[in-house]
């Protein structure tokens, strides 16, 4: 990828890239630019922990793919609603996965995400130095990038379906392709995503 932004899709509703993602390549990275400071935000409230922070937000990248792929719009709720749900269930379950198996002095979350939706924080971007939201947007465009290099656009979406825990079965009648091809897909993407930092590996033969 030459590029990890167009300029004219800025004034592009969020509903309108959903649509063109995959066929318009550079739809999903202005999502992510969009959404990038929520999901920092998000990732800052589970935990004081930089490197576990940066762990969930890697999630909240997955969970805004997921939300991506799954949207639909034929539903009352906007997509930025539909979002916010996906990127918090990933990292609410990221967070209760990191609690069970390091319970002897793992950080516990310094602010409840429940409060933040109690106080409607998860629909508004939050503030931001300039300097922290460019950080921010770089880390979260190297990961998208290099899950992008090592993914075929059918991969990135069978894999996206499977780490929010769809069943093989699930995928294959999702994106009309057999249980088979599915399996495959995911096999190939597990090894490709080893080397690449802070994305997910799920058990193997998990369906």
């Amino acid at each position: 990828m030459q590029s990890v932004y167009d300029p004219s899709l800025n004034d592009v509703p969020d509903e309108q890239l959903v649509a063109a993602f995959p066929t318009n390549e550079y739809a999903f990275q202005v999502l992510m630019l969009r959404y990038v400071r929520l999901i920092y935000h998000i990732a800052g409230a589970m935990t004081a922990n930089p490197q576990d922070a940066e762990d969930y937000a890697a999630e909240g990248l997955l969970g805004l793919l997921n939300a991506v792929y799954s949207f639909d719009p034929g539903r009352d709720a906007s997509f930025r609603t539909f979002a916010v749900v996906c990127i918090r269930n990933r990292m609410r379950n990221a967070h209760e996965k990191m609690t069970r198996e390091h319970r002897d002095g793992a950080p516990q979350p310094h602010v409840s995400i429940d409060t933040l939706e109690e106080t409607g924080e998860l629909l508004h971007d939050p503030a931001g130095t300039p300097e922290t939201i460019f950080l921010q947007k770089e880390r979260m465009t190297s990961l998208y990038r290099e899950m992008a290099r090592v993914l075929t656009k059918l991969e990135l979406e069978i894999f996206s379906l499977y780490v929010d825990e769809l069943s093989y079965a699930d995928i294959a009648k999702r994106l009309g392709i057999s249980v088979k091809s599915v399996d495959n897909a995911i096999q190939r993407a597990r090894r490709k995503l080893r080397g690449v930092r802070n994305v997910p590996q799920q058990e193997e033969g998990s369906s």
